[in-house]
């Protein structure tokens, strides 16, 4: 569930861009958007980039992808927080199923092999969507929204388990 080392290595290139990204903007519209549920916790997904490519720099190629970066950063450590949520959960419906018929399926095996066909899916997705762009500086930025964007849907379906 780690991110692609290009876009870890766009993250960590400019240190001082940090101060122009602003996740608390993307944390506090999931918030308000929780009681409400996942379609529409799925509007926050590029709060804080957007609000990023407003700032000094933002708006330039490198600054969009810097913002991109940063945000999916922020998507995937939510969702290694759902994921583990999401194990606990499973867990304990495998221990209740287990207590009920010994023959139960294993939930955390399912969700298991279910989140590493996803992370497949989103890896070859975002490869081919950037491919489409290939040998242009767009190319990146499409790769990071992808990513962003389809991170983000699985952090908040990964959400959603704990509340099942």
């Amino acid at each position: 569930m780690k991110l692609p080392a290009l876009l870890v290595s766009l993250l960590l290139a400019t240190p001082a861009f940090a101060q122009s990204f602003d996740s608390r903007l993307t944390t506090q519209c999931l918030e308000a958007a929780e009681p409400k549920g996942g379609q529409q916790a799925a509007l926050c997904i590029g709060t804080s980039a957007s609000a990023c490519f407003e700032t000094p720099g933002g708006g330039t190629t490198v600054g969009m992808a810097d913002c991109l970066a940063a945000e999916v950063k922020l998507w995937d450590d939510l969702l290694n927080a759902a994921w583990k949520e999401a194990v606990t959960v499973a867990r304990a419906m495998d221990q209740n199923n287990k207590d009920s018929s010994p023959a139960a399926p294993e939930s955390v095996k399912s969700l298991r092999e279910a989140q590493r066909a996803w992370i497949s899916f989103r890896d070859a997705t975002c490869r081919f969507e950037a491919e489409r762009y290939y040998g242009g500086s767009v190319a990146t930025l499409t790769s990071s929204s992808c990513f962003m964007e389809l991170t983000a849907l699985q952090a908040i379906r990964l959400r959603s388990i704990h509340s099942m």
